[in-house]
């Protein structure tokens, strides 16, 4: 009987708690479709178990006889420590270094110029939430210390920096199209104005933050603002 009793209060439990939870799931549809606060708080939650892809690039104006090759050796063994180079040629090497695989090219189709090009090209990187803002604090003393060693102002610096969500839809992209539903998007890109996820004040026409469908795009001559923004990316707050 007592079994019987006790199987009968489980079922008046269940019927009682069945109305309150659809009562609740509406009022998270409701939230989630219709408050961006609440939306971004569900996906913090979610993206706290998932993965990001980072590419970055930099591009640099360097006078052409800046001492570039040993700047930057210098810095890499000041920062990192032990590296080595996969390949060392005279216009193009690359760095292997802590976790970090770097291709560096020197465009020496302008060498009788008074500056030359110079791209480095970070590959595919794979960052957890827990590290992000570990690495991204690293990358920027890193740039910090390259660019005070090639005395580099905001003109002949440029860096290009992609968060792409792999494995999982891109909460800003979300945010921006779930009315219409992502089954009717065959191609996305929207440009913000910088403005929206900074709090530093800049006139840059090169300044911009691009949201695709699996990705955001961050364009910047400072790497403390590229720093500022990824981390609001990141985290969500915004």
């Amino acid at each position: 009987m007592d079994f019987i009793n006790h199987i009968l209060d489980i079922i008046k439990f269940i019927l009682f708690i069945l109305p309150w939870c659809g009562t609740l799931w509406g009022a998270h549809q409701k939230l989630y479709s219709s408050s961006i606060r609440y939306f971004f708080f569900i996906k913090k939650i979610i993206n706290r178990i998932k993965d990001t892809n980072w590419k970055l690039t930099a591009m640099y104006s360097v006078e052409n006889n800046a001492d570039f090759w040993n700047v930057l050796d210098d810095i890499i063994s000041e920062r990192f420590g032990n590296y080595r180079k996969s390949f060392n040629l005279h216009n193009k090497r690359q760095y292997e270094f802590k976790y970090y695989s770097l291709i560096v090219q020197y465009n020496l189709e302008n060498s009788d110029s008074e500056f030359v090009k110079i791209e480095l090209l970070f590959s595919n990187m794979n960052v957890t939430y827990k590290n992000a803002l570990e690495r991204l604090s690293e990358l920027r003393k890193f740039f910090i210390a390259l660019e005070r060693k090639l005395m580099l102002d905001n003109n002949n610096i440029q860096y290009n920096f992609d968060i792409v969500f792999s494995d999982f839809a891109n909460p800003f992209y979300g945010v921006l199209i779930q009315r219409l539903g992502p089954e009717h998007i065959e191609y996305f890109e929207c440009v913000l104005n910088p403005d929206v996820l900074s709090d530093r004040r800049v006139i840059n026409t090169n300044r911009k933050i691009s949201v695709f469908k699996d990705k955001i795009n961050i364009c910047d001559s400072n790497f403390d603002n590229i720093e500022e923004i990824a981390k609001k990316c990141l985290l969500l707050e915004v």
